[in-house]
């Protein structure tokens, strides 16, 4: 799970793969992302900027995701194994 005070939007991590974006408020899904990593989301966290978030999984990748558009804007392999 990570916060973003400023948009009053929860990121979650899923082991099917993908990112749910809720609105804080009505807990409503706002978005999905398909096949952010395989085969699960281990770890997200927004960047101070509020526009970017960064998500780490089983598949030992470091992905970077513009808010605005939902897309990949990076990925990186950041360790051997999981990213946790």
């Amino acid at each position: 799970l990570a916060f973003n005070a400023g948009h009053r939007e929860l990121a979650i991590g899923a082991s099917d793969g993908r990112i749910y974006l809720l609105d804080v408020d009505t807990l409503a899904v706002t978005s999905v992302w398909e096949n952010a990593h395989q085969p699960s989301v281990f770890c997200l966290d927004y960047h101070p900027d509020g526009r970017t978030l960064f998500s780490g999984g089983r598949d030992a990748m470091l992905r970077r995701w513009d808010l605005a558009s939902g897309t990949e804007t990076g990925a990186w392999p950041a360790h051997w194994y999981t990213v946790n």
